[in-house]
Formats: structure tokens, sequence, C-alpha cells
């Protein structure tokens, strides 16, 4: 068959008559397509709400903490359901304390955290990596439909050695978070034993000194009684003043002496220093040495006697 060969001026026209008809329909089902793929992507998108923590409020929520609190005590029985009597107890002994530590100290919290964080990203390295959705435009002037878009999908490959040796390294940082946890929880409670020592040295020592002053104030009394029986020299009256006046001085010592160790000991617990006004902690063998039985003492005489 003989097929007519069509005139390059009327091919042309064929042309132009193809560029000026509607889209076709190949056209209109990828701008079908691409206006669904942008619609879903913004479905999936999440909407992200900001909460910001503005430093006023939580100054304010650091100086409402008080030990009395009853959310405290709900999360203080989760670690102690000793505590579960009496709210809060007349006498504060030191597992209560480091019960209430261990649930309020703002560091614990941090590595706590930091645990979370570690967990969460041992997870995503066991995961298989989402794949990477690209929209692409590009405008080409020359054509009657300038706008042309197309979509990029890109796959992370991962061998399964690679996969394991992720997963390994997660796991080894899950497992520090976890050991910076129990040194931090030791920490704690080494500051809190410290600050609760500090504190019965401070009291103790000031209700002697307490005593003591009283005792000098009254020696004093009856060397002015003496002094103006003419029993001894005023100069007599300088000495006793001055040793009232270095029994004052120490006993001022002991009792900012007293105000540190409560600041520590708030710090310890996670809380402000006002909220430790007025509590009684019983620590009934504190300076005490600690019990040694009979054979014990026996084998240390013998090893005393024995290295001279």
């Amino acid at each position: 068959m003989r097929q007519r060969a069509m005139h390059p001026r009327r091919h042309a026209v064929k042309a132009n008559e193809a560029r000026a008809q509607p889209n076709p329909p190949f056209a209109r089902s990828a701008r079908a397509v691409c206006l669904t793929a942008c619609a879903s992507l913004l479905a999936a998108c999440a909407h992200y709400e900001p909460r910001p923590l503005p430093p006023q409020e939580s100054a304010h929520a650091f100086a409402a903490r008080r030990l009395e609190a009853p959310e405290l005590r709900d999360r203080v029985q989760g670690v102690l359901p000793a505590s579960a009597g009496t709210w809060p107890p007349s006498n504060w002994n030191r597992a209560d304390l480091l019960a209430v530590a261990l649930v309020q100290n703002p560091q614990l919290a941090v590595v706590r955290a930091q645990v979370q964080e570690a967990l969460a990203k041992e997870t995503s390295a066991g995961e298989t990596p989402n794949p990477d959705l690209t929209l692409q435009s590009e405008y080409a002037r020359d054509e009657a439909h300038p706008w042309l878009y197309g979509l990029a999908f890109d796959f992370l490959l991962r061998t399964p050695s690679r996969r394991r040796l992720e997963v390994g390294i997660a796991q080894l940082a899950t497992a520090n978070a976890r050991w910076q946890v129990v040194e931090q929880t030791w920490t704690v409670r080494h500051a809190l034993t410290n600050a609760l020592s500090d504190a019965q040295y401070a009291r103790r020592r000031g209700e002697l000194l307490d005593r003591l002053v009283d005792a000098q104030q009254h020696l004093l009394s009856l060397q002015e009684r003496r002094i103006k029986a003419g029993e001894d020299a005023p100069a007599e009256r300088i000495v006793a003043r001055s040793a009232l006046l270095e029994i004052e001085q120490q006993r001022a010592q002991a009792r900012a002496d007293a105000a540190t160790a409560q600041a520590a000991l708030a710090a310890a617990l996670g809380m402000p220093s006002e909220a430790l006004d007025g509590i009684r902690v019983e620590w009934s063998d504190w300076g005490a040495p600690a019990a040694v039985d009979a054979a014990t003492l026996q084998d240390g005489r013998e090893r005393a006697l024995l290295s001279r």
C-alpha cells in the first residue's frame, strides 16, 4: 500500500491544533495523582503545638513544693510502701527522706529522661528507615503546558551487619544511661546523708552552746557580785565578758552551719529550704560507734597485740 506524504505546512498546522486541544487524558491523570499525593502528605503531617516553659511559673511551682503535699505522698508510697501510714510523718527518718529525694531530685529526673531518650533511639535503630518522598517540579517555557510535576522515592538500604552494628551501639548507649541513673542515685544518697549528718551536728552543738551561754551568763553575774563586794578586781569582768562573747560567736557559727546544712538537705530533696522549717529528723544513733560483738572485739585485740 502506498501512503501519501503530508505536506510540511499541513503537518505544522496539525501540531498546532494538537497543542491547542484541551489536556489529554494522561496529563489529567498525572495531575490528579500529584494532587492526591500532595493531599496525602499534608494529611500525614503532624501539627506542632509549642509548649514553652515560662521561668516565672517554674519558679513559683518550685517554691510551692512542700513535704506534706498529697501528690508527693502518692509518689513516695510507690518507692517506700511502708510510708503509707500517717502523712506527713511526725518524725522523718532517713528512709523517708531518701524516698522523697528519689522522686523529687531534679538531677535524677534528668538522667531518667536520658534513659527514655536512649530507649527511643534504640527502638529507632531496630526499625526499617522510612523512604523519603520528594515532590519535583519543572518549568518548560516553550511548551503549551509549561509546568511538569513528578514524585521521587528515596530508600535507605542497610545491610544486616550495618543494622546489627547500629542496634548494638544504641543498646550500649541505653546501658550507659541506666548506669548514669545508678551513679546519680548514689550521689544523691551520699549528699543527703552528709547534709543530715551536718544538720545533726549543728543542732546538737547549738544546744550545747545554748547551755554554755546560760552558764557563762550566770558566771558573769556572780563575777559582778564579787566585784561589787570587793572580792575581785574589775579587770576580772573583762575576762568573763570575753569568754561570753566567744561562746556566743560559736553559737552564731553553729546556727549558720545549721542553715547551710538545711540548704544542702533541701537541694538533695529537690525542695526549697523553707519547706524544711520545723520538721523533726529522727537519727537516734547518730555519732554512736557501730555495735561490735565480743568475738570481733577479741579478734581485734589479738591482731593489735600481734602487730605491735
